[in-house]
Parts: C-alpha cells; sequence; structure tokens
C-alpha cells in the first residue's frame, strides 16, 4: 500500500480563509496540512490533483488564468506554471511518472489541453478530438504514453485517449453514456483495468491491453543501437531493447511484409539510457514476417521479426 498522498478540500476555515493542503507518509494515519506558500486562499477543481511520488505532486488553480501549482521537491518550494489554455479554472492535470510530460484542461478549454514536456515549466497547446466540451478528468497510465481524457458532452463518446503521451487523440465509445464525473485506472502488466462514472450514477468499464516501455538502464551509451527482438519467433509476445546517447525523440514502429504500419510501441521524447519495449501481436495479426523500424534524432535502423502462430 502506498504510503504518501495529499488531499484538498475547500478553506476548513470557511470561504477566503486559507487553504491547506494536506500531506500523509503513513499511508494515511496521521497528516499534517500545509499552506503552499505565494498562494493563499488557491483551491482546486475535483480531478486537478496529481502525485508523482513525494518530491512531485501538485494541483490546479481556481485562479483565470488556469494554472498549476506544483513543488518537486517534496514541498519545500513551489512553483506556479500558467497554462496555454483560457477558462476561469483548471479542470484536469495528469503528469507521466517521468515527471516532465504532463497535461492541462481547463473549465471550457476542450477540446483544447495544455501540454509540457518540461516539468510543468512551461505550456504548449494540443488539440484533442472535436465536440468534446465541459469539465474533465485525465489520468496518465504509468509506465506508459497512454492517457485518457473524459467530457461532458461529445458526439460519439466522452472518453478521448491518446497512445503518444497527448500529441493524438481518438474518441472511444461511451455506450451513449455522457457526463463523465471521474475515471481511475490500474496497470497490472500491459492490462489497463478502468472504471468511469457519470452524473446519473452509471459506471463504465474499460480493459485492454497497452503497450509499455521500460527503463532498462540510465547508464549512457555511447552510440544508438537497436536489438534483436526476442524471443523471436515469437507468439504473442516479444521484447525488442533499445539505446539512445542523448535526450532524443524516439518513435518505433512496427510493420507487415507489405510496408503497412501495424502499431506504433514509442512515440516520446526519452532520456540518454537504455530501454525496452513489448509487442503483442493482436489476434487478427496472421504468422509472417515483420519489420520494426526505430526513429532516434538522426538515426534510424531496421530489423525483422517473425510471428508464428
Amino acid at each position: 500500500m502506498p504510503s504518501f498522498g495529499i488531499a484538498q478540500s475547500d478553506p476548513p476555515t470557511g470561504a477566503g480563509q486559507p487553504y491547506y493542503v494536506g500531506v500523509t507518509t503513513d499511508g494515511g494515519n496521521t497528516w499534517t496540512a500545509t499552506a503552499p506558500p505565494g498562494f493563499a486562499g488557491t483551491a482546486s477543481a475535483q480531478n486537478s490533483i496529481v502525485v508523482i511520488d513525494n518530491l512531485f505532486y501538485g494541483f490546479g488553480s481556481n485562479t483565470t488564468p488556469p494554472a498549476f501549482i506544483y513543488t518537486s521537491n517534496g514541498g519545500t518550494n513551489w512553483s506556479k506554471s500558467n497554462s496555454s489554455v483560457t477558462g476561469t479554472f483548471t479542470s484536469g492535470v495528469a503528469f507521466s511518472d517521468d515527471k516532465l510530460r504532463g497535461l492541462v484542461t481547463s473549465s471550457t478549454s476542450l477540446p483544447n489541453m495544455a501540454r509540457t514536456t518540461n516539468g510543468g515549466a512551461n505550456f504548449t497547446t494540443v488539440t484533442g478530438a472535436a465536440g468534446l466540451t465541459g469539465f474533465s478528468t485525465i489520468k496518465w497510465i504509468e509506465g506508459t504514453n497512454t492517457v485518457y481524457v473524459s467530457s461532458n458532452i461529445g458526439p460519439a463518446g466522452v472518453i478521448q485517449k491518446s497512445t503518444n503521451g497527448g500529441l493524438n487523440w481518438t474518441v472511444m465509445s461511451t455506450s451513449s453514456l455522457t457526463g463523465v464525473t471521474h475515471m481511475e485506472f490500474k496497470r497490472v502488466g500491459t492490462t489497463v483495468y478502468g472504471f468511469a462514472v457519470t452524473a446519473n450514477g452509471a459506471v463504465l468499464k474499460l480493459t485492454e491491453t497497452i503497450t509499455t516501455v521500460n527503463s532498462i538502464s540510465s547508464s549512457v551509451p555511447a552510440d544508438f543501437k537497436l536489438d534483436q527482438n526476442f524471443p523471436n519467433p515469437f507468439n504473442p509476445a516479444t521484447t525488442i531493447n533499445f539505446s539512445i546517447p542523448n535526450y532524443s525523440k524516439v518513435n518505433l514502429k512496427i510493420y507487415n511484409s507489405l510496408g503497412k504500419e501495424v502499431t506504433t510501441l514509442v512515440d516520446e521524447f526519452l532520456n540518454a539510457g537504455s530501454y525496452s519495449a513489448e509487442f503483442k501481436a493482436s489476434s487478427d495479426l496472421t504468422s509472417g514476417i515483420y519489420f520494426y523500424t526505430i526513429t532516434a534524432g538522426n538515426f534510424t535502423d531496421t530489423k525483422k521479426l517473425m510471428l508464428l502462430k
């Protein structure tokens, strides 16, 4: 059970009075109230709290322009970064566990979202699926590039998904249900389990398989390198290792023998180090030769892999 957490509420002594962040380091047995210095009276919306670990955590502001207030050293110092979207308050916040990439939405910004790649220091605007509006929840699945965003209103569904850290989005079906007010997710291996609740009490459930990229070593390699997948042949899953000697945008894709893209395993900026990505063949893929290509900086390499069912 995690021992660290934070909690928020309206000012405990009434409107306009000091606002606190409650912090626990013993699994909720005891709490310490702290007021982030310089932000007296600032509160957050229901879904705009984010905690990566006991050093990096924060919340969205209820001020204009929408902002993200956070600490990266366990509360010793606090910073405020205005997002790149308009609105009266910050509605949702989510960060990846690398503490660099994050997303912010305001009360009225959807389908626009603010995205950071430097830990919240500054933001740029990305656009999600057209037609999504209203308050939102954002959840970033730990150890992956997968992000889910909900909204109150949408033409075909009110939950959208990104598999590349918020750069591109697709709308997921929500069985004609709208008004999603909250979502929670849990990753177990390569399976994600999720639940979303709506304003009228309906519950949506999600179970799906996702791809992950894991750090093998933070030691700085001498060169870019793409390893042969293992096992090979494989069925249904195989691992692909690669190394990058400097901070780079990494793209790793799978193609069939005709050169048609099958899936994207990695599409993000990574620090120097060695990594592994798992490819799990879907049930509709047939036995045969496939190819995987990595692009990182000016480096490109392609290798073959064999699916044997």
